[in-house]
């Protein structure tokens, strides 16, 4: 769940579907909102049978042609252990090689997460940060991230996060897409790898919007083997 949490928040069809299509996917994409415009995104989390339910949104404003800021707020209800405030947090994106679109591009983005609070008590604030490459093979897109997470709780390890994506446009209002993403906690990297394997679906009714829908199967894990997760994304 940590995975869905500290990074979320990176062919030949019209540019603006394309960027919103991706947009929803687990890994991160090089694309960044246009100069000018908002992107306003929410999200639902719930893994079947497991102790842990999601949701949060932000807002995506777009500074340049290559930077965006965001603005966004989370919330974990745990049913086995204490709740956990996610944010408010801050971020940042950043594309320095490429369009985003029809070139293969690389971009950093970074989020900071302020006033976490687990149990109704506050701790130190965690740091994100993510390197993507994004590189298109007409007509499917190829995602790679490699990230770090500085966890501010001095009890509590680092995390290291990768994720690789596949997507295809099957027309301009629908994506699928298969990704695998890997967390580890980086005191006991051998032992505490949590991995998943997750099929992606976006459809887009009109330019400025889109619905996602994602269903992951994580390993190894104790409480829970499948998650789901649902989006909405709106271009204002």
């Amino acid at each position: 769940m940590r995975l869905l949490i500290t990074i979320i928040f990176c062919l030949t069809i019209p540019t603006t579907v394309f960027a919103s299509l991706t947009s929803q996917l687990y890994t991160g994409d090089a694309v960044t909102v246009p100069a000018g415009r908002v992107q306003a995104q929410s999200y639902y989390n719930s893994s079947f049978g497991g102790p842990q339910r999601v949701a949060g949104g932000s807002f995506t404003f777009g500074a340049t042609k290559s930077l965006d800021a965001k603005m966004g707020y989370g919330y974990l209800w745990n049913n086995v252990g204490p709740d956990v405030r996610l944010g408010p947090n801050l971020g940042v994106k950043w594309r320095f090689v490429g369009d985003g679109l029809r070139e293969p591009s690389v971009a950093i983005s970074s989020l900071y997460a302020i006033n976490e609070g687990v149990g109704g008590k506050s701790h130190k604030n965690d740091f994100g940060s993510l390197f993507i490459v994004q590189y298109p093979v007409m007509p499917v897109i190829l995602l790679a991230n490699l990230g770090h997470v500085w966890v501010g709780d001095d009890n509590a390890s680092d995390l290291r996060y990768i994720s690789f994506a596949a997507g295809r446009i099957f027309s301009t209002h629908k994506l699928a897409a298969l990704e695998y993403s890997q967390l580890t906690r980086l005191d006991r990297p051998s032992a505490l790898n949590t991995n998943q394997l997750t099929a992606a679906f976006v459809y887009s009714p009109k330019e400025s919007l889109n619905y996602s829908a994602q269903i992951g199967y994580l390993w190894p894990n104790r409480n829970t083997h499948f998650n789901l997760t649902l989006g909405v994304s709106l271009y204002l």
